[in-house]
């Protein structure tokens, strides 16, 4: 098979998995992992290429919440993918007003506008930026126990450790424990009396 043919035998679990192991570079895990290559998914389920059915109790990455292949969505997806697959935040689109105006129809006074995004760690880093530039403010409060993505300014909030690898260090980030009662990290029993969980008494230290 010639290196750059695109004849792929896509269709062996084999294959995949060794492509995803050496070619593929997996965020916020061990590289080079072989793991199950999923053939299909309906509703709450997934499976892989030996038929092993999988509950999807975190619709994948908590963006699958209608379910995997609802046929509104799909359909929605093949109407427009018909009319017009992008077209830059500059030019009008009607899909987009139409999101626009349904957004202003839910959220309270005085939000009238929406910003779209393409992702949670966009959304994030300009929820930021927005927040800085309203009240003047650089300070940034955010848990240990935290996860806000992987761009560069998420990461510095995000508090699961393996972000130390990747330098997260925008200033003005401090952190708080979490109001956790299950594990309290203060190893108090009683949340009425855990400094942790009413977590107004630590705020004001920041």
């Amino acid at each position: 098979m010639s290196e750059f043919s695109n004849e792929y035998p896509t269709h062996d679990p084999d294959w995949v998995q060794e492509m995803h192991a050496n070619h593929y570079l997996q965020s916020w895990s061990k590289q080079g992992s072989k793991p199950p290559v999923i053939t299909g998914a309906e509703g709450s389920w997934f499976w892989d290429s030996t038929g092993k059915r999988y509950l999807d109790f975190q619709s994948q990455l908590v963006n699958a919440n209608l379910g995997h292949q609802h046929p509104k969505i799909v359909q929605a997806i093949k109407d427009q993918a018909d009319k017009l697959c992008y077209i830059g935040p500059a030019m009008g689109s009607d899909v987009r007003s139409e999101l626009a105006a349904l957004m202003t129809e839910i959220t309270p006074e005085p939000i009238t506008s929406t910003f779209f995004t393409t992702g949670g760690s966009a959304a994030n880093e300009l929820a930021i930026r927005l927040a800085r530039h309203y009240t003047g403010r650089s300070k940034i409060i955010a848990r240990y126990r935290s996860y806000h993505g992987a761009t560069g300014g998420t990461l510095s909030l995000t508090g699961d450790p393996r972000h130390h690898l990747t330098r997260g260090d925008m200033p003005g980030v401090v952190r708080m424990l979490d109001p956790y009662c299950y594990r309290c990290p203060m190893g108090h029993t009683d949340s009425a009396n855990c400094p942790v969980s009413q977590g107004a008494r630590i705020l004001k230290n920041f």
